[in-house]
């Protein structure tokens, strides 16, 4: 069966689809955040995103693209809890797609309490009822995706936020021509396109009865590891796991002394990227060597994969967040299984309603 034919089949709720119109979402966003206003967090202070699962997962990229250009800290809350510094004093943005999360609910709550300036991102629900009853700056986004086929319109509504607030520098025409190159990006890699030049459709044969590792070191690509497991998990729904360099050479790898037999199901991805710290790029070039022959199979994969050794940070970003979704959903239909659907999470949240009644 022909990988369309295999979509066609099994891609039921076309999660192909909504990750083909991440530029669409980015330019949607970008020409209807005008009005969210938030104040810029001051010198020294730190920025407070909560967030959940896919509704995060832009906080997470913003954090790891903005770092090198702020003067303050970005701190993203995945509990019930704000930090204790948090006051009035703080600037909170609440994110959740659905506007139901409980765990962000709790923490605009409790932002509400302690008088921190608080932004909301959402598509509405109770988020956007208790959002307009506390005079919150609200980003209203379109609704009726899973979360994580969201990221373009959760990302770029940071994304703005952060472009006004002068910490990350991008003019309208810029913008534009970014999302000429995601649409190329997009192109290379989609069902249509030759499948022996094609790096998603490739990588994600591999991955097949593959258990991943994906390896990164703490820049640019910190947040994208993570993004890549949490999409092999949701869409591809197999194990996966991340970690990061320098940390990772300091307890992982003693895990690599496991049984063969364990090894040889780790497939093991190293995330690169030219503005990864230099000790950190040879920590990684020093132990790809030696975990490689280990691995049942390993790759490395530079930021740059799509051809552009000139692209600016933000550029990388999204070449490496387009492959590891495509990479996803390739995996999910090649194992013959709907990308979209998420049982297991949905049930938990049926159970905690159900003893909370």
């Amino acid at each position: 069966m022909s990988i369309e034919n295999r979509f066609n089949k099994y891609d039921r709720s076309d999660m192909l689809e909504n990750v083909l119109a991440l530029p669409d979402q980015m330019r949607e966003v970008w020409n209807s955040s005008s009005d969210f206003i938030l104040s810029r967090p001051s010198a020294g202070s730190t920025l407070v995103i909560c967030g959940m699962g896919g509704s995060a997962i832009g906080a997470v990229l913003i954090r790891d693209l903005v770092n090198k250009n702020s003067d303050f800290s970005v701190h993203i809350e995945r509990g019930y809890l704000l930090p204790a510094y948090a006051s009035a004093n703080s600037t909170v943005i609440c994110v959740s797609y659905s506007g139901n999360t409980e765990e962000v609910l709790t923490l605009f709550d409790e932002a509400v309490q302690r008088g921190c300036e608080i932004g909301v991102i959402t598509s509405g629900g109770e988020l956007g009822r208790r959002a307009a009853e506390a005079n919150a700056s609200v980003m209203n986004i379109r609704g009726g995706l899973p979360p994580r086929a969201a990221i373009g319109l959760l990302f770029t509504s940071l994304l703005r936020l952060v472009v006004n607030w002068g910490i990350y520098r991008i003019t309208d025409e810029e913008f534009t021509e970014l999302l000429k190159k995601a649409r190329f990006i997009i192109k290379e890699i989609t069902p249509g396109y030759n499948s022996k030049d094609n790096l998603a459709f490739q990588l994600s044969k591999k991955l097949y009865k593959k258990i991943p590792l994906i390896y990164a070191g703490d820049g640019l690509l910190k947040g994208v590891s993570y993004r890549w497991k949490c999409q092999f998990n949701e869409n591809g729904k197999i194990m996966a796991y991340s970690n990061i360099f320098p940390e990772l050479g300091h307890n992982e790898i003693m895990g690599w002394e496991c049984p063969d037999n364990i090894k040889k199901n780790l497939f093991l991805i190293f995330l690169i990227d030219r503005d990864d710290h230099p000790k950190v790029q040879k920590r990684m070039q020093v132990t790809y060597s030696m975990l490689e022959k280990l691995a049942g199979d390993s790759v490395v994969i530079d930021s740059s994969w799509y051809g552009n050794n000139s692209g600016g940070r933000l550029e990388r970003l999204l070449s490496m967040l387009i492959l590891g979704d495509m990479m996803s959903v390739y995996l999910a239909v090649g194992r013959g299984v709907d990308p979209t659907p998420i049982e297991k999470i949905e049930t938990i949240k049926k159970l905690l309603k159900m003893g909370e009644s």
